[in-house]
Formats: structure tokens, sequence, C-alpha cells
């Protein structure tokens, strides 16, 4: 029986398709759940976990093939328990997993997923990254799975991330054996395995350095999760101590994070007690390092972490300004001895959260298109009592957008807000927003990265597009940079405030139905299809939609008259079968001009 299809090799349905992922993507791809709600300084809550971060230098990384893999309480536990910057590694977004929430399979499903994958870091507190790795369904074997995936591919992104994150410590959630099962589980537990070593041999992937300015790094300790079959020799890691912060044992944490695997059927209970992980030690550069995760790794930035835990001790929610001094002089301090800029950061993260700074940065539309003038509104506010000097107010737009310009200095006093508008111009070539992985179509079972930035790779999501930024100095402080992504904010009578993120559509879109037809040999010569055709700019537009059947003759063309924003046209065509047709499928093409 022959179909004459729209499915995934219709450009139009897939037009259709990449915008509906679009606003789903963007929604997903932002930094921090906290850019979708009210601005807020984070108050004492926010100021320990900084100040505890400052306290500790070393740093995790967790290696596993699919989202739902991660070990969340060993996460949990490096980063609300020891303040450890702690990251997972998910060979997979899980496109080819099952699907409890509905019906997006494939790339859909890779895209809801990494969002659960983002919950769950918002949750536990890790960092996120993931290969290029395309989850082609389940593997009996290595050897299956080394058919589909290119080894050095997989290793050479896993490198990238080890040279980027800088881990003194991996822990493979599996053993690289076939008492993993999943062939994709078998490859995760070799790539962790090996990539301990290759990581720090300058002879491997050299173009990371030479292109990328990744460095080799040695990472001191590899581990591998005993977590479900724990071992003599296994290390305990407790998580039922409490995070004073939450309120909550790190495995409440932890069962909450893994609860984010909602398509996954990963829903958890918070059980209070004594909990703990495992993992077992496979190889210790240290020599000394057998009795606890990070026992032989040497803590850097002493002096830092000293200043840090004095201040943990001393300063409590009544008292946050009193900070601002000795976290300045810090400061100034690290900037003197030539620090890198992750405790740059923090620091300037912590001066402002105990200052009472807070930004907010909205823009007038919720869908843009290229050509559209926007108006961007910036807002400090200094809820604390020492003075805010304003260097610069500006938004950081894309490369090639006309630079809106900066807003003139200013200062705050105690209890003062500042509010400054500025004008953007979306050029007219500005290419509609999807996600970084599928700018491209894959290479076999591997995604694309080849179109983005080097930063951009390995992460779950690019930047925004758009970012409100303001170097100000507090009580005569060293200059800082905060920021926040541009929203667009409504008021809702049953839900109050909503912020939706901001993303730059097409100016049309176009829907084809049906989505696929059968069209039996036996049946009707003709049939009608339909192409609905949206305004999505803001003035008048026209133009005509072509409908095609590849390798069936003549296209058949309409036009189209749209007057608003959301005005919305269909177009019906008569489309006949050839004489002589022969059984296949034809994709059908909708291209609006």
């Amino acid at each position: 029986m022959p179909s004459a299809s729209g499915a995934s090799s219709s450009p139009a349905k897939c037009r259709n398709h990449i915008l509906a992922l679009l606003l789903v993507t963007v929604a997903t791809g932002l930094p921090a759940e906290a850019q979708l709600t009210p601005p807020a300084t984070g108050g004492a809550a926010e100021l320990d976990l900084v100040l505890q971060r400052l306290t500790e230098s070393r740093r995790l990384l967790v290696v596993g093939a699919h989202p739902d893999d991660e070990d969340t309480e060993l996460l949990a536990r490096a980063v609300r328990g020891s303040g450890a910057d702690a990251a997972y590694l998910s060979l997979t977004r899980g496109d080819g997993g099952q699907n409890l929430l509905g019906s997006e399979l494939g790339v859909g499903l890779g895209l809801l997923r990494s969002r659960e994958l983002e919950a769950a870091r918002r949750t536990d507190g890790a960092r996120q990254f993931v290969t290029r790795a395309f989850d082609f369904g389940y593997t009996r074997s290595l050897e299956e799975t080394l058919e589909r995936w290119p080894y050095d591919s997989i290793l050479k992104d896993a490198v990238r991330v080890v040279r980027r994150f800088r881990p003194h410590v991996i822990v493979s959630v599996f053993s690289g054996t076939s008492r993993d099962g999943h062939g994709q589980h078998q490859m995760a537990g070799r790539i962790a395995h090996d990539v301990y070593d290759v990581a720090a041999d300058p002879e491997r992937f050299p173009e990371l350095t030479d292109e990328e300015g990744l460095a080799p790094w040695r990472a001191l300790k590899l581990y591998r999760s005993t977590r479900f079959r724990p071992e003599p020799t296994s290390q305990p890691v407790p998580t039922g101590g409490l995070d004073p912060r939450d309120g909550r044992t790190y495995h409440q944490i932890a069962m909450a994070s893994r609860s984010m695997h909602a398509s996954q059927d990963m829903g958890r209970i918070q059980d209070v007690g004594p909990d703990s992980t495992s993992v077992g030690l496979v190889d210790d550069r240290t020599g000394r390092g057998a009795d606890s995760l990070f026992a032989g790794v040497p803590q850097a930035h002493v002096w830092l972490a000293a200043v840090a835990d004095s201040l943990r001790r001393s300063v409590g929610p009544a008292v946050l300004p009193s900070a601002v001094a000795p976290l300045n002089a810090a400061l100034e301090r690290w900037r003197r001895e030539g620090g890198d800029l992750d405790r740059d950061t923090l620091l300037a993260r912590a001066i402002v959260t105990a200052a009472g700074v807070a930004i907010d940065v909205r823009i007038d539309a919720e869908r843009v298109t290229p050509g559209a003038t926007l108006r961007a509104t910036v807002q400090l506010h200094n809820t604390g009592p020492h003075t805010v000097q304003i260097d610069t107010i500006r938004l950081v737009l894309p490369r090639g957008w006309p630079a809106a310009a900066d807003a003139a200095a200013a200062e705050l006093g105690p209890g003062a807000a500042l509010l400054r508008t500025l004008t953007v111009r979306v050029p007219e070539d500005a290419e509609p927003d999807q996600p970084y992985f599928l700018r491209a179509a894959r290479i076999g079972d591997l995604y694309d990265w080849s179109p983005v930035s080097p930063e951009t790779r390995g992460l779950l999501f690019a930047a925004p597009r758009m970012v409100g930024e303001g170097v100000i100095r507090v009580a005569d402080g060293p200059a800082l940079g905060i920021r926040r992504e541009a929203t667009y904010r409504v008021g809702d009578q049953a839900a109050g405030e909503i912020r939706r993120p901001v993303t730059v559509v097409p100016r049309l879109s176009l829907r084809l139905e049906p989505s696929e037809l059968v069209w039996s040999l036996e049946g009707a010569a003709e049939h009608q299809l339909s192409v609905t055709v949206t305004n999505m700019g803001v003035g008048p537009t026209e133009g005509a939609v072509t409908l095609s059947v590849d390798g069936w003759g003549d296209d058949h063309t309409a036009r189209f008259a749209l007057e608003r924003e959301g005005d919305s046209r269909r177009l019906t065509f008569a489309v006949r079968r050839p004489p002589g047709a022969a059984e296949g499928v034809y994709p059908v093409r909708a291209v609006a001009a």
C-alpha cells in the first residue's frame, strides 16, 4: 500500500515541529529556573551556599549513559554537604527511552528529558554535561553499541568535559563490562575509565587545546559506583545528614532530584533517617586517599576558604550586609593574585547577595520576529544599607545584533531603585531560536555540533540570547558584574506573575494537514491537503505557499494575505496522483515565500 507522507521527511511538518520544539527548548535552555521567577537576592540561604562553595575547591564528575543513570545522592551530598563543585556527564539525552507523560519519542523525548535533567540538577545543585551521542535504543552488548557510536567521537566529547570542568575525582556509574547489561551502559563505563587517563595526555585530542583552549587535565582519583552492588571494599557516603538551609536531608534532596525524571516513572519517596550511597576505589594517584571520596586530594586557596568559613560562622540573616567589607577585601586580593574566574564569580555573587542588590530585565514581547524593534527594561534595586555605584547597564546581545546603548552611570543609595529602558532592533537575518544540537542534521547517531561555538558544546542548551548586565561597586569595593536573562512578564488573574522566555520565531508558521496520508492505488485519484499559514510578526504580510510532492511533477501554489499578528489562513490544495505512480513514500513539501 503506497503512502504520501508529510511526516519527518516533510519540510512543512518539520518547520512546524522545529517551531514547536523551539518554544519548549528555550524554556528549558535557561541557566536556572530562577530566571523564570521574579527577581530576588536569595537572602541568607543563598549567601551561605556561596560561602560554602568558597570553602571547598575540589570537584567531582559522575559519568553515566542516560539522564536517569546518575547517583543523585552522591551529587547532593557533594554539593549540599561538602560545598564541592559536582557535575553529571550523561552520554545521551535519553532520546531512545520510553515516555510515561506523553507521545514524544526520539528527538522530542530527548528534549523533554533534557528539561528533566535540568530540573534534577537545579534540585541537587550539580552541573550537567552531555555528549553528541543520540540514544538509538537498547543494545545487548558493547560491540553492538560501537556499530552505531564512533568510540573516539564520544571519548573526545568526554575529554572536552573533563578538561573544561577539571574534576579531581571521577565516578563511573558503570563498570564497562558485560555485567552492566545495556550496551550503552557498558560504553559509558568504558568511556569513564578511559577518559581518566586520556584527558591528561597532551597527545590525545590536541585540537581541544589548540582550538578551544582546553589544556590537558589529570584527575587524581577514579571510583566506580557500588550503590546497587556494595562490595566489602566499598566506601560508604552518608546521605542522611541535614542541609540546614533547606531543612531536608541530602537523601531527601536526592530523591526529589530523582523524581524530576517524571517521563521515566522515577518518582521517589523522601524518607527521613540514616541513608547512604557507596563507591569503590579503582585508582588513586594521590597514594593516600583510600579513606573517603576526597581523601588525599589537597585543598587549594586555603586563605580564601578560611575567610569564607569565618563568615559562615559569624554572619546571620539579620546582619548579612556586614559580610560586604571582608568579601570586598577578599575579591581585591583574589584579583591581585591572579585568581581564576570561577572563584571571582563566586565572590562577586556573595557580595551582591550580602548587599541585597537585585536585578530584573524584561522585554515587552514574548515572541519576536526578524526586523522587530523591542523595548527592554532593566531595573536595579538596592535593598541594603550600602551605597551602590552603577558604572554601566547594558544588554548583552548575539553577535551581529546592533548593540543597545549603555545606560548612563548612576548611584543608588540604600533602599533606592533605578530603571532604564533600552531599545533592541532584531536583525532582518536573525535566525529563529532552536536547540543548538538541532541546527544541523545528525550524522548517523551523533548530533552535529559544528554550527555552534566551542563553549556551548556539551551543555544541555545554549546560553540565552538576551541578557541584562550591570557593572556595579558596593561600598566603594571592586567592580562586579550582575546579570539576569531578559524575560517576558505577564500578570495572570489566577496565578499572579508569570515569566516566560523570549524567543525569536519565523515571520510565518506553517502547518500541513494531514501530517500523514495513506493513499491506496485502487482508491481516489485526488485528495485534499491543507496548509495553515499564521502570521507571527506584528504587521501585515502577504505571499504565496507552494505545495509539492516529490516525484509527482507539478507544484501547487496559493496566495495569502494576513493583516496582523496571530492571523491565520487555511489554504486547500487538490493533489492528484499521477498515472503509473508506484508504491512508496513520497515527501510532501510546503514552502511559504
